[in-house]
């Protein structure tokens, strides 16, 4: 993947999710996925997509937010912390629990109970 390829795509990305064109001081969370284990555990469904890539799409996507007056936090997630919260928990591997989890660790304490 080169730049311009993670450009459109971040664009793309921002297109899908509706932002407005001005996002002055809005905080946007950003996933950053800590390694390629925890990438592949966390999107299985896009095996193509490497750990080089994905910081690359996320560095595209960070500036184009950045144009728009966002203040952008990384959340780093990692698989070990996932399978940790899963088993805490008593959940599976799915989708909804791994979008659960990216939700989890971005909430404010005390943590809510996941469902």
């Amino acid at each position: 993947m080169n730049w311009k390829q993670a450009r459109l795509i971040a664009i793309g990305h921002i297109r899908r999710l509706e932002l407005p064109r001005r996002l002055d001081g809005l905080e946007v969370q950003v996933t950053d996925y800590a390694d390629a284990r925890t990438l592949k555990m966390l999107k299985p469904d896009e095996p193509e997509l490497t750990i080089e890539s994905q910081r690359m799409i996320n560095q595209a996507f960070m500036r184009e937010l950045h144009k728009r007056g966002a203040r952008v936090r990384r959340v780093e997630v990692r698989a070990d912390e996932y399978l940790t919260w899963l088993d805490q928990f008593g959940l599976r591997n799915s989708p909804e629990n791994r979008a659960q989890f990216i939700s989890w660790l971005t909430a404010p304490d005390p943590k809510p109970i996941p469902q």
